[in-house]
């Protein structure tokens, strides 16, 4: 019986710490969105987070420990979010048109919305710093994989020869061009002119190396 007490007493104050670590890690991204790492220090993610000093060193300790937990949980959200949309704009039988239109919202959302711009730029910064840090690294890596798994399933269903290998250019092609989208956003979201960009990238996968035109369509 006190067992019981003592388990049902338990679960308020888990959650409450894991909202706690939630704003926390949020309030890191933010800050290292909108000035890069330099932002981020604990009194400024306790204040932006709505919590006190001593949380966020009770839940990281050091200031190494702050950004890899946050990029973990950057992750873990791009990943759930990111399956969870492109199987919704997809559909259960994806085609080449599909995933062209689900990659220009994506860029959209990069560039075109200042809170999507925000989390962007912190994914960037944490994409250098796992550069410089193993433990980033890993979950940069496991980002990585489960992303391409996925693109690659998806590829699968639209007819594409090498899916694992097509499902690597098409990552690193979004990514890079993201990027630039990011860096030299000089005017208006063109729709017309990056969904044509990423068709003719798309195309290029299901071309002579992929067998017929075709697939391409």
């Amino acid at each position: 019986m006190t067992q019981t007490k003592d388990k049902a007493a338990a679960a308020p104050k888990q959650k409450r710490a894991q909202i706690t670590r939630d704003k926390i890690c949020e309030a890191t991204i933010r800050l290292l969105g909108q000035g890069g790492a330099k932002a981020v220090t604990n009194r400024a993610v306790a204040k932006l987070a709505g919590v006190s000093l001593a949380s966020t060193t009770y839940h990281f300790r050091e200031r190494e420990e702050l950004l890899t937990g946050a990029f973990d949980w950057l992750i873990d959200s791009y990943i759930t979010s990111d399956r969870s949309q492109l199987d919704a704009e997809l559909g259960p039988e994806p085609t080449i048109d599909t995933l062209v239109q689900y990659l220009t919202l994506v860029s959209r959302q990069g560039t075109d919305r200042d809170d999507d711009r925000m989390m962007i730029c912190a994914w960037y910064e944490f994409m250098v710093e796992a550069s410089r840090n193993p433990e980033i690294q890993a979950t940069a890596d496991r980002w990585y994989r489960e992303t391409c798994t996925h693109y690659q399933q998806i590829l699968e269903h639209a007819r594409s020869r090498s899916p694992a290998d097509d499902a690597r250019r098409l990552l690193d092609f979004l990514i890079g061009y993201e990027m630039m989208s990011l860096a030299t956003r000089t005017r208006p979201f063109d729709r017309r002119g990056i969904e044509a960009t990423y068709r003719r990238f798309v195309a290029s996968l299901f071309g002579p190396r992929n067998g017929t035109a075709e697939a391409a369509r």
